[in-house]
Order: C-alpha cells, then sequence, then structure tokens
C-alpha cells in the first residue's frame, strides 16, 4: 500500500506531470527544454524515480501553466487560471 507523505505529496507525481504534459500535447525534450532539464531527469521524473527539485518546480510554475499545487497534491485544477 502506498502511503501519503506529510503535507499531501503522494508518489504520482511523475504520473501527473507526465498526465498534463501529454495534455499540453508536448514532447518529453520539449518540456525538458522549457525548464531547463535533461531529458534523463525528466524521463526519471515522469517515472516517479525522483521528486522535482525547488528549481524545477520554479521552472515549471514560470515557464508553463502547470498547477503546481495540483502537481504535488492532486487538489485543484491540472493548469494555472489564466492571468488578466
Amino acid at each position: 500500500m502506498k502511503k501519503k507523505a506529510q503535507f499531501g505529496v503522494t508518489d504520482n507525481v511523475g504520473e501527473r506531470l507526465r498526465e498534463w504534459r501529454k495534455k499540453s500535447k508536448m514532447k518529453l525534450l520539449e518540456l525538458a527544454d522549457v525548464i531547463q532539464i535533461s531529458q534523463g531527469s525528466l524521463s526519471d521524473l515522469e517515472n516517479n524515480k525522483s521528486l522535482p527539485s525547488a528549481n524545477t518546480l520554479a521552472s515549471l510554475h514560470t515557464h508553463t501553466d502547470l498547477n503546481i499545487i495540483w502537481l504535488l497534491t492532486e487538489t485543484g485544477k491540472i493548469k494555472r487560471p489564466k492571468k488578466n
């Protein structure tokens, strides 16, 4: 049985990251370039072999419409609301 970590962060962060990327119609290499990490590191994230660093989370927030709260906790919507 998978156990939720403190603050609701689960073992499925990578699966949610892949889900968002595919819904956004981005290729692995494209997202890796956008958030400035290697394709291998992104693959490790999506395969739940590692968790995103603070820098990677900040880059995802800055350069994409991914809702980081949803990514970490599966709470809320998958995309951040657009700013006016």
